[in-house]
């Protein structure tokens, strides 16, 4: 083993390395998480803490899967435009170097992509259908328990009247 893999600690210097994490965390031993955790989570909340005092703004990222046939519209750009205007940094799919990486290892390449964002947003075909590579996207998310949220399309050709929402919810057995 390197030097990088490997500290060649004996059992002394590795148990007294632990005692001062237990220190250093202010920390009795009796923990139901162990240290190295606890740390981990501790360096992470001064990190979010360090970029919100130096006045960065965290941002989740969010993964954006959409049909190709939406790619370079209107549509896109609204979509992208409604999830960065709720704070997220988008992560969209639509950029030459992903469509060459897309040529030659097929929709696969995208899983891991997906996995390094904190959530995805899809946008369904007009008529409410989900293609089946943004359908296998959305598994991805779903697969390691990424929030998925379905953007907004068509809202004014599916809105309904008074009478017709009367109708509906006649038909499907309330009121």
């Amino acid at each position: 083993m390197s030097g990088r893999d490997s500290f060649d600690l004996t059992p002394q210097q590795y148990h007294v390395g632990l005692d001062k994490l237990w220190k250093a965390l202010g920390l009795a031993e009796a923990q139901d998480e162990d240290v190295f955790t606890l740390a981990a989570r501790e360096i992470e909340r001064l990190r979010l803490s360090n970029q919100r005092q130096s006045g960065k703004r965290f941002r989740m990222k969010i993964y954006y899967a959409h049909c190709t046939s939406i790619f370079d519209t209107p549509r896109e750009k609204r979509d992208i435009e409604l999830l960065e205007s709720l704070g997220f940094e988008v992560f969209n799919p639509n950029v030459p170097d992903l469509d060459k990486a897309y040529n030659e290892h097929g929709i696969e390449y995208f899983r891991e992509l997906i996995q390094g964002c904190d959530a995805l947003a899809f946008g369904a075909l007009p008529d409410g259908k989900i293609p089946a590579g943004v359908y296998k996207e959305i598994m991805w998310a779903v697969d390691v328990n990424l929030p998925v949220v379905e953007l907004p399309h068509s809202l004014l050709q599916r809105g309904l009247s008074v009478d017709a929402t009367r109708e509906y919810l006649h038909d499907v057995g309330q009121r």
